[in-house]
């Protein structure tokens, strides 16, 4: 067991009615690697004070290290509906988009990002990775098109063996 927490433990005994120190002690859970406690302590500090929009940044960033994407976007959106000038929740939200496959939004959120903040190196680096999956996106659905045209295009054709043929091949095909 980590000392850290326990320690946090005792001075956190003052002050239990306290939605900063629910959040302060959320953050030590998240640093130690606890993302499932840390979130019942950010949950208790918005239940504390629903208008804390760090609490729910930090809830959902803890969310995005456990896959929980959707419930992370949610935490995001309040966190950027009380606090719609920090920059980092546009980047987190853009995160979680990204990682939902929603690369457009992802993409916007990070040029919201940037416009609020345009020293962040973390809004251009993660803009990069979202166009980069969005133009991988575009290619798989671009190939995907042209594939099921060409399948409509022999299976139209009364030369069967040559469907027969090009349905084989395709099964050499290995898609990533």
């Amino acid at each position: 067991m980590i000392l850290f927490p326990r320690f946090f433990e005792k001075v956190f005994a003052l002050k239990q009615n306290d939605a900063r120190e629910y959040n302060n002690r959320g953050n030590v859970h998240s640093l130690v690697g606890d993302c499932r406690e840390a979130i019942l302590d950010y949950t208790k500090a918005i239940e504390l004070n629903p208008n804390y929009a760090q609490a729910y940044y930090n809830r959902g960033t803890a969310r995005n290290k456990l896959g929980e994407n959707r419930r992370a976007l949610q935490d995001f959106n309040k966190a950027i509906e009380l606090n719609p000038n920090d920059a980092d929740s546009y980047i987190n939200r853009g995160i979680s988009k990204n990682k939902l496959q929603d690369y457009e939004s992802a993409i916007r959120d990070y040029y919201k990002a940037i416009e609020l903040n345009p020293d962040n190196p973390k809004a251009y680096y993660n803009l990069g990775i979202a166009k980069r999956h969005y133009i991988d996106y575009i290619l798989t659905v671009q190939n995907e098109d042209q594939f099921i045209g060409q399948q409509q295009h022999y299976s139209s054709k009364e030369d069967n063996h040559k469907s027969s043929r090009y349905i084989s091949e395709e099964k050499k095909w290995h898609f990533e």
